[in-house]
This record gives structure tokens, C-alpha cells and sequence, in this order.
């Protein structure tokens, strides 16, 4: 569990540290993206294009043991989107947690990190369905249901259905 609270705070500050003026970092880095993640958060609709940020680690299967996509967006109510996917190598589906071992995950933020909902914590669940995917575009859809990640104030679920992101880099 602490090494999944690690995990998510490493994701977090690197979307922290990105400021709104800088620049595409390089390759897999859409440090400050255009684009937009939306979808439904427990019927309302979300349309997050505030802070768009998106990084892409790892080149290829061949050359890297492990590739990830990171991209969160916020809406104007403050409310933020996340999806963390491992080993997403090219266009397919990829699960979004169900148990603390599912190193992937989709999120909610309302009212700042520390009221966070996930879908990797005991009882979350969900998909992503990736695309297109490259250095310089990420595209698909998504569903999570997320609950209270360990040691955040919220209760309850946060159900996630009709879900869609498309970010390139500025």
C-alpha cells in the first residue's frame, strides 16, 4: 500500500512541477499539452482542458522493460482527471486497477491531492482503451469506478464512465 501512496505522490509532483509556460520538454514529454480529458464523473459532466499535462516514458518494447503513459487535465471547478497506464506499448485495452498489485490506475481529484479517489485501491476497477499513442499524440477512452485512496478525508465512490482523452504537446 505505501509503495501505491509513493507511486501516486511521484506521478502528482511530476504534474505539479510542470508550470503552464513551459515548453515541450522532448521526446514523450507533453509538458504543457492541448487537448482534453472527458467524461462523466457520477453523472456530471466533466470537461477537463485546464493544465493539461501528458508524459509518455519508455521508447518501444524492444528497448524498454517498462512504458508508461501519464496524462491528467482539470476542469474549470477544480476538479482533476488522472490515468497512470504500465507497459502501454501501442493501441489495445489496459485495466485500471482492482487491487493494490495493479500498478496502473485512473483518478479523480476535487478540492486539491489530498481529496483523491482511485481505482487502483480494494475495491476500485476499470479500462482504458489506448488508440492511438506515440511521442507526440495520445488518444482513447476510458471507465473507472475509484474509491477513497488510503488516508484521503473523501467517502464513497467516484463512478467514471464515457471517458475519452485526445493531448499533444503545444
Amino acid at each position: 500500500m505505501l509503495s501505491r501512496v509513493v507511486l501516486l505522490g511521484a506521478a502528482l509532483f511530476t504534474f505539479a512541477a510542470c508550470d503552464e509556460n513551459s515548453a515541450n520538454a522532448g521526446t514523450g514529454i507533453y509538458d504543457k499539452a492541448s487537448g482534453s480529458i472527458k467524461a462523466s464523473v457520477n453523472g456530471t459532466t466533466v470537461n477537463a482542458t485546464k493544465n493539461v499535462h501528458g508524459i509518455l516514458t519508455g521508447n518501444d518494447a524492444a528497448n524498454s522493460a517498462v512504458r508508461r503513459l501519464l496524462i491528467q487535465a482539470e476542469n474549470s471547478d477544480g476538479t482533476v482527471i488522472y490515468l497512470h497506464v504500465e507497459s502501454a506499448f501501442g493501441p489495445g485495452t489496459y485495466p485500471l486497477g482492482g487491487s493494490p498489485a495493479t500498478p496502473s490506475y485512473g483518478a479523480v481529484s476535487q478540492g486539491g491531492t489530498t481529496h483523491l479517489w482511485i481505482s487502483n485501491a480494494l475495491g476500485g476497477t476499470g479500462s482504458v482503451t489506448i488508440d492511438e499513442i506515440s511521442d507526440s499524440h495520445a488518444k482513447g477512452s476510458f471507465t473507472f469506478v475509484a474509491v477513497p485512496q488510503p488516508g484521503s478525508p473523501v467517502t464513497g465512490s467516484m463512478t467514471v464512465t464515457s471517458g475519452t482523452f485526445d493531448i499533444s504537446p503545444n
